[in-house]
C-alpha cells in the first residue's frame, strides 16, 4: 500500500506488481483482488475534497438552524453526498469484533478467493479491435528484433 500510495500521490499513469510478490515472481490472484480494493481507496482519496457551498451545505446548515438537525432537512441532499463521498470496500470487514465473528469471521484472504472463484467462472473475454492487435504485434516485433 505504501508503494501505492507514492504511485498514486505523484499522479503517476501506471502502477507496477499489483497481486505479486518477490518483483514479479510470485502472483496471486487473490493478492490482486486485495491490491484492487487498496488502489481504488487510494484513487478515492487521491480525488481529494470536494468544498463548494453545495458539498459544505450551507443552505442546508441555515435551514437547519441554531440546534436544529439534518433528519428534518433535505434527506436526498445527505443521501446523494453519502452515495458520491463515501468510499466502501469488497474485500476489508469494518464490523467490530462480535459483529464479524457472528458473520461468519471471513478474513479478507477468504473473501479475495471467493472473489476470485467468482470473477474467474463469469468472465466473459472482449476481442480487441484490429488496431489495438496491430499495436500489441508490432510491439512484440519491435521486442524480439532488439534480443
Amino acid at each position: 500500500m505504501m508503494t501505492a500510495a507514492a504511485v498514486i500521490c505523484s499522479q503517476a499513469n501506471i502502477l507496477m506488481n499489483a497481486g505479486m510478490f518477490a518483483s514479479g515472481l510470485t502472483v496471486s490472484h487473490e493478492q490482486l483482488v486485495i491490491d484492487n480494493e487498496i488502489l481504488g481507496f487510494l484513487y478515492h482519496l487521491r480525488k481529494g475534497i470536494e468544498v463548494t457551498p453545495e458539498t459544505l451545505a450551507i443552505k442546508n446548515i441555515q435551514e437547519a438552524g441554531l440546534g436544529g438537525n439534518f433528519l428534518h432537512g433535505d434527506l436526498q441532499f445527505a443521501r446523494r453526498r453519502l452515495k458520491k463521498e463515501y468510499w466502501t470496500p469488497d474485500i476489508s470487514c469494518r464490523l467490530d469484533y462480535d459483529r464479524w465473528v457472528g458473520s461468519g469471521a471471513r478474513n479478507s484472504m477468504v473473501i479475495a478467493k471467493e472473489r476470485v472463484h467468482k470473477i474467474l467462472e463469469n468472465h466473459k473475454s472482449v476481442d480487441l479491435d484490429a488496431n489495438t492487435k496491430k499495436s500489441l504485434d508490432e510491439i512484440v516485433a519491435d521486442f524480439k528484433q532488439a534480443t
